[in-house]
């Protein structure tokens, strides 16, 4: 293993002058040796003194400024400058846990089949520092090592079933080649950049060890698919997209088609509420999928639509649940074990 290894890590900055504090500040380099880290913040239009934040207390920060143009277009912008081989793309709201990054760009380092690293990510709700925050233990994921099969992990995805962007390293030209981020994408750009490269035959491989930790902003809603119209319109699209790449990839067998059917029919309970006409096709598209949209759940829900029918259960599991349970939470500083990096 060389003595140090290179890693860019690209964060899209808008209006978060309280929270940019604790990502950048997990990102010291002393917190992560052996790794020669550059940090890139793309300040997307901020109107609230962010970039100045990141300009007073932060000056070995590389620092961009762009009109607002949106995450992915910032996302890009920053990967286009990045000085390093390999990519981690970080909210302004997220940290990791110190040493991060040295074993996962190792790992690429030495395989050269491998095209992105996935590692052990977890969640975790507040708005101050991750220590007096509450984790989610059911949102998160302990990374296993070695090969991931491209199959499995298609699957998974095309399911609804999804790795937090910020637990994943890429190698740049992997990006370069499946050309970026989609910038016209209002929700899910970030997946769809995976299941593009799955389906291009990109490698990901497993690393476990420190982990990322995803800031979930519960309260404010963000990240609802079914928020706007133009957020169902994109999950709509991203769908019809993917059932062609399968067909056209020869990879639309059984298991794939059910797999993005049970997305398709998740995403329409979603969505009726801001596009009911949208929220239809998807459940169209579904049924052209696949006749068991309760694949993934549970004996009990795949009972209960024998009973009542497929699009009933799929409601009634839609308007119960899933619910978190507070006392299945934890305190964030349980469960909050960096490494020794001294």
């Amino acid at each position: 293993m060389p003595s140090s290894l290179g890693v860019s890590v690209v964060i899209p900055l808008h209006n978060r002058a309280n929270l940019v504090r604790y990502t950048l500040d997990s990102l010291d380099p002393r917190l992560h040796p052996g790794v020669d880290l550059e940090v890139v913040v793309v300040d997307d239009g901020s109107t609230d003194g962010s970039d100045e934040v990141v300009e007073k207390y932060y000056p070995w920060i590389r620092l961009m400024r762009q009109k607002q143009a949106g995450a992915p277009a910032a996302r890009n912008a920053g990967s286009a400058v990045a000085r390093h081989d390999f990519i981690v793309y970080l909210d302004s709201d997220d940290v990791v846990e110190p040493a991060f990054f040295r074993q996962r760009i190792a790992v690429l380092a030495g395989n050269p089949e491998a095209s992105f690293v996935l590692a052990s990510y977890a969640h975790f709700e507040g708005e101050g520092h991750p220590s007096e925050g509450v984790s989610i233990p059911f949102r998160s994921g302990d990374r296993q090592d070695g090969l991931i099969p491209i199959r499995d992990l298609l699957s998974r995805y095309l399911g609804g079933k999804y790795v937090p962007p910020h637990s994943i390293v890429w190698r740049k030209e992997v990006l370069e080649r499946i050309g970026g981020h989609d910038t016209n994408l209002h929700v899910n750009q970030d997946v769809d950049l995976v299941v593009r490269a799955l389906l291009r035959g990109f490698q990901p491989y497993g690393s476990s060890g420190p982990r990322a930790w995803k800031r979930v902003h519960r309260s404010s809603g963000q990240g609802n698919i079914g928020s706007s119209k133009e957020k169902v319109g994109d999950i709509l699209l991203l769908r019809r997209r993917w059932e062609h790449l399968l067909r056209s990839g020869d990879l639309a067998d059984k298991e794939m088609r059910t797999a993005l059917g049970c997305s398709c029919a998740k995403a329409w309970v979603a969505c009726r509420g801001a596009d009911p006409v949208a929220a239809r096709v998807l459940l169209e598209l579904s049924k052209g999928l696949t006749d068991r949209p309760l694949a993934d759940a549970r004996w009990v829900w795949r009972a209960i639509a024998r009973i009542v029918g497929g699009e009933k259960a799929l409601l009634l599991r839609g308007f119960l649940g899933p619910k978190v349970v507070r006392p299945g939470l934890m305190r964030f500083s349980r469960v909050w074990n960096p490494p020794n990096v001294a």
